[in-house]
């Protein structure tokens, strides 16, 4: 058991702490300590599946998919970067290297560097190095993810809107 003057005066007020025999005690002042109740002990904590306050496997990888889409999202956000987006896929499948988008873009180089680190950071595009140039390329795997995405909430779940308004969209 715990000595009264020893252990305790090392706690604030307040503080749970645990003897060595495992019980727990709430210390009220710096040289006594009074039991907890178990009860109260385990009120105190989460309470567990059935009353869903515990995070599934499922939700747990919907939430990482979601953060990392939300990410990506972020990344595109800005206009230079989706401009940049714009131009990867319209050079898409060769890609354009850096000079060529600094040209087209007229953004300066060390802006457009951090530009394309981010889409880089976030697996929007690819680099490929071709002796002393970078070469950029949109990765379309990526984006098709990130659509398929937005089209299972918004057509297959609740049917926000038709499929065919979306491919109208795209002509």
């Amino acid at each position: 058991m715990l000595k009264k003057n020893r252990r305790a005066t090392s706690h604030r007020a307040g503080q749970l702490s645990r003897a060595p025999n495992g019980v727990i005690y709430r210390v009220k002042y710096r040289t006594m300590v009074d039991k907890v109740e178990e009860e109260n002990w385990v009120d105190k904590q989460p309470y567990f599946c059935k009353y869903r306050n515990m995070e599934s496997g499922a939700s747990k990888k919907r939430a990482e998919r979601v953060a990392k889409y939300a990410a990506m999202f972020s990344a595109m956000g800005t206009e230079p970067r989706l401009r940049i987006m714009q131009l990867l896929l319209s050079a898409h499948p060769e890609g354009l290297v850096v000079g060529d988008v600094q040209r087209k873009l007229e953004i300066p180089n060390s802006t457009l560097s951090h530009h394309l680190d981010k889409l880089k950071n976030e697996e929007l595009v690819h680099v490929q190095r071709e002796s002393t140039f970078l070469r950029y390329t949109a990765n379309t795997q990526a984006l098709q993810e990130l659509l398929q995405f937005l089209y299972s909430e918004c057509c297959t779940r609740n049917k926000a809107l038709k499929p065919q308004d979306i491919v109208e969209i795209c002509k």
